[in-house]
């Protein structure tokens, strides 16, 4: 799951061992590692940019739903870094 890796890269926190792909949204439980690895190896980071626009054109998925990119906006906001994820589709 990418918001797994992202979260693991901006915060430190990984998906408990109990989740699973069928485990509701507001289900899912975070467990935190205590640091945060983008400090490490991208200390001057300022901005992310993710571009969607690259994953095709295939039935709405989990990045499609507006919950879904507001969490990665507001995961790297409480690391102090601007986050634009580029989608192509208005209203998304």
């Amino acid at each position: 799951m990418t918001m797994d890796v992202f979260k693991r890269f901006f915060t430190g926190e990984f998906l408990s061992r109990d989740w699973t792909y069928w485990t509701k949204r507001e289900n899912i439980e975070w467990e935190s590692s205590g640091n945060a690895p983008w400090r490490t190896a991208t200390p001057e980071l300022k901005e992310f940019q993710f571009d969607m626009q690259m994953r095709g054109r295939k039935s709405p998925d989990y990045w499609a739903l507006r919950w879904t990119r507001d969490e990665l906006r507001r995961v790297c906001e409480s690391q102090g870094i601007k986050c634009t994820i580029f989608h192509g589709s208005p209203g998304l």
